[in-house]
């Protein structure tokens, strides 16, 4: 497979990594997965912003400008053969310092793969217990160090399990592993809001504004898991889709509701272009 490493397409077996990357010592870095389709970039605007700010907070500079991104991104899943794709953009520090870095210039690396879309439904969901989140300056993106969702993703098989809900050292809701989480009460939606140290997701986004957009009513703020379970129903959203929480522990959530119908049907053909 083709990758795209610091202004050169290149073949993934011939990248070689420094054993000073920072990546690799530090995972001091960020990146984005999107889904790109016959060569668009889904929801392009919001994941370049997302990406912007978490460069910001690093205090990192782009090695090349965005429309540059976008335009090698799906230059690299032609070349790939790869019409429907999920491509990753990792970019992090040059080397340069221990904990204090020296450097803010960065390398990048971007790869695609045959993007899979997320099961319609997960019947059996659990809340996490050996893994908990904590809101920090960074929490909200998606950066190269990511131990607390290994650390559930172990959880998860060790459990026989197919998803987790983590929730923050305070013991309230945050998000599932890899994806956002929501559900709806009174024909109202709930979701944690990004101090509760979820990631700040993109369909996250597009669902909120979808609400807003059709006069849902939706609100963002800390809940306990009590609150999830007394709800009408569940569902938790990433860029590969909207899946249905059909089971939490021993709560089934067998309920219909028109309001999150509306949502998924929104998103979903949003995700499909």
């Amino acid at each position: 497979m083709w990758s795209f490493y610091n202004n050169e397409f290149i073949h993934e077996e011939n990248i070689g990594i420094s054993l000073n990357d920072r990546a690799f010592q530090y995972g001091d870095g960020v990146f984005e997965t999107m889904k790109v389709n016959n060569g668009k970039i889904l929801f392009s605007d919001d994941h370049f912003e997302r990406l912007t700010i978490g460069l910001k907070v690093l205090q990192l500079t782009l090695p090349i400008d965005l429309q540059t991104i976008y335009h090698t991104t799906t230059t690299l899943c032609k070349k790939n053969k790869i019409d429907n794709a999920r491509a990753k953009i990792m970019i992090w520090r040059k080397p340069g310092g221990l904990f204090t870095p020296t450097a803010t210039e960065s390398n990048i690396l971007i790869v695609c793969k045959p993007f899979s879309p997320a099961p319609l439904q997960k019947k059996d969901v659990l809340f996490a217990k050996k893994s908990k989140l904590t809101y920090t300056p960074t929490s909200q993106f998606k950066t190269l160090s990511a131990l607390p969702y290994i650390l559930a993703g172990l959880e998860k098989k060790e459990r026989n399990s197919e998803d987790l809900i983590l929730t923050n050292t305070s013991g309230e809701i945050a998000e599932c592993i890899s994806s956002n989480i929501f559900w709806v009460k009174n024909d109202i939606v709930y979701t944690p809001a990004i101090n509760s140290g979820c990631i700040a997701g993109i369909v996250r986004k597009n669902i909120i504004k979808t609400c807003h957009e059709k006069g849902i009513p939706i609100q963002e703020g800390l809940y306990q898991p009590k609150d999830l379970l007394s709800s009408d129903i569940a569902f938790c959203s990433n860029i590969a889709g909207i899946s249905i929480i059909k089971k939490i522990e021993d709560r089934s959530f067998e309920q219909k509701a028109i309001i999150s119908d509306k949502i998924i049907a929104t998103i979903n053909k949003k995700l499909i272009f």
